[in-house]
């Protein structure tokens, strides 16, 4: 382990125990922002945002990110590269995100979805040339279940204390952002390749592929929002309850 393992991981592990023990100590439904929303029980509740100064800063740099660097990116890359081929890449790191979806389904109890997802995971890395096509839900109807920990934690009652905006990934709360260094773990390419750098360029290239199978959807919900970092915050809350729900 080289001297930067050292320090970060253990850092990054303290982080991670405060965030989620905010988590635990702010519950869906505690009162401090006057925005209504849904809390994780599907009750009326507000989202809590105390650090709105700081979100709605990182938002705006999220936003320039996205119209200066993010969609100029997305659109030489469509360009070039059919969308077959686009799809087909986001097919590939779909199938790699099995032992993400699977773990969590076991720790939900979603026994049929683990199963489903290494039923997919099997068929697709073969019949569907390592992921590139989606196989199992083609011809199977085997589609894949979104989970990760962060609904694992809300599932077993811990909050999503406040509201989050992180920089470059965008909404979260501590729960979430707890449960996607948790989900950090499960990700094949953590142990394929030791350096960060080559995972991190990686992961910039899946989502420029991604954002080019949906530009315009940004725009469009800039576009019919009277606050769009108010909208984000509704809707991302309400969205991450639903699927904690179901």
């Amino acid at each position: 382990m080289t001297t930067w393992q050292r320090v970060i991981r253990p850092s990054g592990l303290a982080a991670c125990v405060l965030l989620l023990t905010l988590a635990m100590a702010c519950p869906a439904g505690a009162q401090e922002e006057d925005v209504a929303g849904l809390d994780d029980e599907g009750s009326t509740a507000t989202v809590r945002d105390p650090l709105k100064w700081f979100n709605q800063g990182v938002y705006t740099v999220n936003d320039r990110l996205y119209f200066w660097v993010l969609k100029p990116a997305a659109r030489g890359y469509a360009w070039a590269v059919p969308q077959s081929a686009r799809q087909g890449i986001a097919n590939i790191f779909t199938n790699l995100g099995m032992p993400r979806r699977g773990v969590n389904c076991l720790l939900q109890g979603k026994f049929k979805g683990a199963a489903t997802e290494v039923g997919r995971f099997a068929v697709n890395t073969t019949a569907g040339c390592l992921g590139y096509l989606d196989f199992a839900e083609a011809h199977c109807g085997w589609q894949a279940a979104d989970e990760d920990f962060g609904q694992t934690l809300g599932r077993y009652g811990v909050g999503y204390g406040f509201y989050l905006t992180l920089p470059v990934l965008g909404p979260s709360n501590p729960r979430d952002t707890v449960g996607q260094v948790a989900d950090a773990f499960l990700d094949p390419l953590y142990y394929v390749l030791e350096s960060l750098p080559a995972r991190l360029c990686i992961k910039a290239g899946d989502q420029v592929n991604r954002t080019s199978l949906r530009l315009g959807e940004y725009e469009k919900s800039k576009e019919t929002a009277l606050n769009h970092y108010v909208f984000l915050r509704e809707a991302y809350t309400q969205y991450r309850g639903e699927q904690i729900r179901r």
